[in-house]
């Protein structure tokens, strides 16, 4: 587990993803670190599944795990990488999808900073942390220079209504003077914490269920942006996968239209 921590295939993961690795390494040292590698049986990785039935976070701790055994075998520590072979638990893919209705009713409940990150986003379908990471410079008069892919190409977002987004967001975040290198910034200036932009969604949220809406996420917008995409193919560009896969299981959630069978004329 040191060994991946201080790969080069670990130091290449974006800054959050090393994080949540951290993390899971933590659970991980706790369930299987008394044991060598050559000790390590599937039998094990299904237990630890067992542990937590239906629950995601096993799954993607023995992902790191999986990527942890793959050092293992580089060294030659072990033959072939035992993690692979277990069988994850199944995942049942959020089908939560926000109408334009619920995001204009919510939208009236958001401070006006909050609508404008909202309002970017919407045109991005960008994560929360990919937001938060956004800076000033990144904006460069007519294109947006966003984060990179996980195929390591960087997403660069253009057209129509995106200058008016910024512009609002520098109004609304920034006032008469930019104040901050980030794009999206506190009232002093930081950049925003998981925890606090939680604290800001939580309570806007608040004031919509009280209205009587249903609560949605902030990454539901973000599927939001994939479902109402034109096509598969731009709902991928914008969620920046490598595949349609995961774009279309995972975040086109939207109703599917279907023209109606048309009618014979009695033949």
């Amino acid at each position: 587990m040191d060994a991946y921590l201080a790969s080069s295939r670990f130091q290449q993961l974006a800054k959050r993803t090393q994080r949540e690795y951290r993390r899971a390494i933590v659970r991980l040292r706790s369930a299987f670190g008394q044991l060598t590698p050559d000790a390590w049986r599937p039998s094990a990785g299904y237990a630890y599944l067992e542990a937590q039935p239906g629950n995601v976070q096993a799954n993607r701790d023995l992902s790191v795990l999986s990527n942890v055994m793959q050092v293992c075998v580089r060294a030659g520590v072990v033959d072939r990488n035992l993690v692979r072979e277990v069988e994850k638990n199944r995942e049942q893919a959020r089908t939560r999808y926000v109408t334009d209705a619920e995001l204009a009713a919510f939208l009236t409940r958001c401070n006006p900073k909050l609508k404008a990150w909202v309002e970017l986003k919407m045109l991005t379908g960008l994560r929360q942390g990919q937001m938060r990471e956004l800076r000033v410079s990144d904006w460069r008069g007519d294109v947006l220079w966003g984060p990179k892919a996980k195929g390591g190409r960087t997403l660069v977002f253009q057209g129509p209504g995106l200058a008016e987004a910024v512009a609002e967001v520098m109004r609304t975040h920034h006032g008469e003077s930019t104040r901050s290198a980030y794009l999206l910034c506190t009232r002093q200036g930081n950049q925003y914490t998981a925890d606090g932009f939680r604290a800001i969604w939580q309570r806007a949220m608040r004031k919509h269920i009280d209205q009587g809406w249903e609560r949605f996420t902030e990454h539901d917008l973000r599927a939001k942006v994939a479902s109402d995409s034109e096509s598969l193919h731009l709902a991928q560009a914008r969620m920046g996968h490598q595949t349609p896969n995961t774009t279309s299981r995972v975040y086109r959630r939207g109703p599917l239209v279907v023209a109606v069978l048309a009618k014979s004329d009695g033949k």
